[in-house]
């Protein structure tokens, strides 16, 4: 699936990626071409939307730091995951 964040398209994808503890996902430069967004594909419900809600934060500000960006994404995640937020196929 393609992604726009910012004026900017990614294609967000979901595959098995080398996991460990600090990365399960990535956001490729808004200024590289063909960019992606991936997500590791075996994680929980609740991970993958705190996971896609850090990342898309990494795609619209690129320029905060890694703390800030962690912090307001598990925050929006959790947000969203009371209010009953679920992936959909």
């Amino acid at each position: 699936m393609h992604v726009t964040v910012r004026g900017k398209r990614w294609e967000l994808v979901f595959e098995k990626i080398k996991e460990s503890k600090d990365h399960v996902g990535y956001c490729e430069s808004p200024k590289q071409k063909n960019k992606k967004i991936v997500i590791h594909s075996s994680l929980s419900e609740q991970e993958t939307l705190r996971v896609v809600c850090h990342e898309l934060m990494h795609a619209a500000h690129w320029d905060l730091d890694e703390e800030a960006i962690d912090t307001a994404s598990a925050d929006i995640a959790r947000v969203l995951w009371k209010l009953g937020y679920r992936r959909q196929e």
